[in-house]
């Protein structure tokens, strides 16, 4: 699965409970399960949840259920794939896609009635892909960041059937019912477009056991309960996506995040009954605990801020966000545009262009600011006058040619074992000066990325070597990729 680094952005519901090893059935009818579903997607395996981490966990269950009608126990695939380093592991957050399908039909085969085969770099429109699909198979697929399964293909109307762990009308076009999706609708979103895959097939019946009241984990540690919870005021405060309980063991790190409502600010919070120390001046603010060997929780005081301290010195100050021109967001984080600060405080804020645009100016109280990142998305931070600010972004259209033309971007192993490609395996592409290149690497199993150099220049290492996507701004000139992979 995507190797995505720790952070607060991606899954689903309120967690509460946790679904039993022994809850193991037959389905008949194939449902498409979530990897926020309170049975599972509070539990944590490593630093992450289900929730957060899951999709290469349950589209294997997707997979094999709508195909031999047997329900696999996430937290069952989830235990065992933590236990032995495909998930997260050492190599970072989610799914390592070249060891756990190589080795889940030895594992979990025989007792479920699969086998899993051709674990490969293609794209959607591949014909094995395909005839496999209309003759009943299903399959695990890899887009940018997330894994999902295919359940079957239409050949009259060129569909495939889309069933997605995190279903997203929005950003992937996909559906808790699953989607009909042709290979033109999948490849026109970046969500959706796939660039590996491995095939199911039926392999007997299983031997699986019939379903049992059981409510046991998987994991032989005790789960306790850990619980976010608003004392008073206005805000939110949750474990990341809006997750308010979860299921962790003893001497796991907790992230939660206190996000005040507009006008409001943390006075307080207590964990075991402990205050803790109020960050950013009781804005908006990540912080963490180790749990002890206690169900906890987390209790966050939300309070007004008096109007009458934003006209003094020592008082709070109003900093605002605004998009000058072109398209694109800029915000505080959690998409706040609007906020009061003290003199001194150091404000954060994130600019996020448009597809096809990037950032070309940005003033705060009228001064400008160096664009970093060649105008791609990009957090920028300055300390707060005593005086009410506005941060303006001008975002401007990408030019995809020059008077010069197009020009060559290569990818190219240094050295090791790995991959590195702009998507779908493509290894060179003819773009112009000003575009924002994406690509991927991916270490082969036991290395990492140790170095990459692109124009000369070296460029900072992602999730600690494991699978990641990076970007550059095309320059008037040929780029090279390279990327040097190394044993761990």
């Amino acid at each position: 699965m995507k190797k995505r680094v720790l952070s607060f952005i991606l899954v689903l519901t309120t967690l509460i409970g946790v679904l039993g090893t022994a809850s193991i059935s037959s389905m008949a009818a194939p449902t498409n399960y979530q990897q926020g579903d309170s049975r599972w997607g509070g539990i944590y395996y490593g630093k992450w949840t289900v929730a957060a981490s899951g999709c290469g966990i349950l589209s294997t269950v997707n997979a094999v259920n709508y195909l031999t009608g047997n329900f696999i126990p996430p937290t069952e695939l989830a235990a065992w794939a933590h236990a032995n380093n495909h998930y997260n592991g050492t190599y970072g957050q989610g799914s390592m896609r070249n060891t756990l399908y190589a080795n889940v039909t030895a594992a979990f085969g025989a007792k479920y009635g699969f086998k899993v085969t051709n674990l490969t770099w293609a794209g959607v429109t591949n014909s094995t892909l395909i005839n496999h699909l209309a003759n009943g198979g299903t399959a695990v697929v890899h887009v940018p960041n997330h894994f999902m399964a295919l359940c079957g293909y239409n050949r009259s109307t060129g569909q495939y059937l889309v069933y997605d762990s995190a279903a997203n009308p929005t950003t992937r076009g996909t559906t808790l019912a699953g989607a009909w999706l042709t290979a033109t609708q999948l490849n026109s979103r970046a969500g959706t477009t796939i660039d590996w895959w491995c095939l199911f097939h039926k392999n007997g019946t299983g031997t699986v056991a019939k379903p049992t009241t059981s409510t046991t984990t998987s994991s032989s540690s005790t789960l306790y309960t850990v619980t976010a919870k608003v004392a008073s005021g206005s805000g939110k405060v949750h474990f990341g996506n809006n997750v308010t309980s979860a299921k962790v063991t003893k001497g796991t790190i907790v992230n939660y995040q206190a996000t005040p409502a507009a006008g409001y600010k943390v006075s307080k919070i207590l964990v075991y009954g402990t205050s803790q120390t109020i960050k950013n001046n009781g804005g908006d603010a990540v912080y963490q605990f180790k749990m002890e060997a206690a169900n906890a929780t987390v209790q966050v005081t939300f309070t007004k801020i008096a109007a009458t301290a934003t006209t003094t010195a020592n008082g709070l100050y109003t900093v605002t966000a605004k998009v000058a021109s072109g398209s694109g967001k800029v915000h505080f984080g959690n998409n706040i545009t609007s906020a009061k600060v003290t003199k001194g405080t150091v404000v954060n804020f994130q600019t996020t262009p448009a597809s096809g645009y990037k950032v070309s100016k940005i003033t705060v109280g009228g001064t400008s600011v160096a664009v970093k990142n060649g105008g791609a998305d990009c957090v920028y931070q300055f300390s707060m006058p005593a005086a009410n600010t506005t941060v303006s972004v001008t975002f401007t259209k990408i030019a995809t040619t020059t008077t010069s033309g197009v020009y060559t971007v290569t990818a190219k192993v240094a050295s090791g074992s790995g991959k590195v490609h702009f998507g779908n395996g493509i290894t060179s592409a003819q773009v112009g000066k000003g575009t924002i290149v994406n690509y991927q690497t991916t270490p082969a199993a036991g290395y990492k990325v140790a170095k990459i150099v692109i124009y000369g220049t070296s460029q900072t290492i992602k999730n600690n070597g494991g699978d990641a996507v990076y970007q550059f701004y095309m320059e008037a000139v040929n780029a090279t990729v390279s990327v040097t992979f190394v044993k761990k």
